[in-house]
């Protein structure tokens, strides 16, 4: 991720459609930076990068969370 002046750049960006976290105690969206994709959660593809040009909040991940978010098999319908 990269900050350039008033927008921000997500690079291998992808969007999350419906989501519910690994750890059914956690909260949905927190929990899902904190411990992984459910497995019944819709995620898009992977684009090369996506810039934001808008005032954006922005989630920090576990390591856990990163690899289920990298590795989640696209929704395509």
């Amino acid at each position: 991720m990269a900050t350039l002046s008033l927008r921000m750049v997500l690079r291998e960006a992808r969007r999350i459609h419906y989501h519910a976290p690994k750890d059914k105690s956690l909260s949905w969206y927190e929990g899902v930076a904190v411990s992984g994709l459910r497995d019944d959660s819709r995620i898009s593809g992977k684009v090369e990068q996506k810039v934001i040009v808008e005032s954006y909040s922005l989630t920090s991940v576990s390591e856990i969370a990163k690899e289920s978010l990298e590795s989640h098999v696209a929704h395509t319908s």
